[in-house]
């Protein structure tokens, strides 16, 4: 939620609360649509590149290769104080340890390091990491999830033959809590009371 947003979520919350207490619903109502209307024509052009310039918030350089820039802190109103709290909060201590630091558009700092002191990276030290992987729910409190078996391309043919290697049938669906598809292409299963 950006700046504009909170503002207009407390200017609707005002406009539709103040005309409900002194028991006027129109006004309320003719208040909250003109608002909503307004905020919604904002958000489109907030989208398109010709206003964009305008209403959307360029980012800001705060810290250039270990520098302060005053004068990016100056224009964002930050302290310096306020700025070294944040960098602690994302594990730096010294200001020359930054390349680069930036007040993005959402309000947030982002932080990049010198290459010297960055987090170690699995292709520093030539490794290959497995893949990241979400296992995917095949069966969840004894229902097939067949949207997840037709994503995986997989049919209940396949899922009874996965069942059979854990002694399980179509019909001991009740006893499953959760079945996930795992990275190895095999089903991770629980069962109730175990």
């Amino acid at each position: 939620m950006n700046g504009i947003d909170l503002i207009i979520v407390m200017v609707m919350g005002t406009a539709i609360s103040e005309p409900i207490v002194s028991k006027k619903l129109g006004t309320a109502t003719w208040y909250s649509v003109s608002i909503a209307l307004l905020y919604v024509l904002y958000s489109y052009l907030e989208l398109n590149n010709k206003f964009k310039k305008w209403l959307v918030p360029k980012e800001t350089i705060l810290i250039d290769k270990g520098d302060i820039l005053e004068n990016g802190l100056r224009k964002e109103r930050l302290e310096i104080e306020t700025l070294i709290a944040q960098m602690r909060v994302n594990g730096y201590t010294d200001i020359k340890d930054i390349y680069r630091a930036t007040m993005e558009q959402t309000g947030e700092i982002s932080f990049i390091p010198n290459e010297d002191v960055r987090p170690l990276q699995p292709r520093d030290i030539h490794l290959q990491p497995t893949p990241t992987y979400i296992p995917i729910p095949i069966i969840i409190d004894g229902e097939i999830q067949t949207s997840n078996l037709n994503y995986l391309v997989k049919d209940e043919d396949w899922l009874i033959l996965q069942l059979s290697s854990y002694n399980l049938d179509i019909k001991d669906l009740d006893k499953v809590v959760l079945d996930t598809y795992n990275i190895r292409g095999f089903l991770d299963l629980i069962l109730k009371g175990k």
